[in-house]
């Protein structure tokens, strides 16, 4: 299975035009956020804001904003075609991320048939491959997303990796 990162697609004038205009955005929104402190179900409703208008994914049809609830996170899922493409863990905006793993949605990707697993609080993601053979997961990728350049072609690939077009 190709590593998430080494899949290649074009990227088109309105596809770099979504997510330039995409970054600006929310990075407004999440600094916002994280000024307010916003709770989980908050932050999640800015991440599958993301998802549709940067990603491009449709938020009624491809986006399952409610897919399991644990304690500490939301988990989403996107699908498309009816299949499943991967899982969100979602965490409050001013939860560091940096240090958490993907292992505890691993089962949950291996069950759905998923080799996916993404996690974020909104400006930090972070994107795990499951490793079928090992029952676990690798980091794949990640990044910041307060610290993307509109401008730099590498910043804007590390988005367009996750966009519809490219799954």
């Amino acid at each position: 299975m190709p590593r998430f990162l080494d899949i290649k697609i074009k990227l088109t004038v309105s596809l770099k035009s979504r997510i330039i205009s995409g970054i600006k955005k929310f990075k407004n929104v999440l600094g916002e956020s994280l000024e307010l402190g916003i709770n989980r179900f908050n932050t999640a409703t800015v991440v599958i804001d993301m998802l549709k208008e940067i990603l491009g994914y449709d938020k009624y049809s491809e986006i399952i904003s409610d897919y399991g609830i644990k304690s500490s996170s939301c988990v989403a899922a996107v699908k498309k075609s009816g299949k499943l493409l991967f899982l969100l863990d979602i965490y409050p905006v001013e939860i560091n991320v940096m240090p958490i793993q993907g292992l505890q949605l691993d089962s949950y990707g291996q069950y759905q048939n998923m080799d996916y697993v993404v996690v974020t609080n909104g400006i930090y993601w972070k994107v795990f491959i499951i490793d079928w053979g090992n029952n676990s997961s690798n980091l794949d990728c990640e990044f910041d997303f307060m610290n993307l350049d509109p401008k730099n072609l590498s910043d804007l690939k590390k988005l367009q990796k996750l966009c519809r077009e490219n799954l």
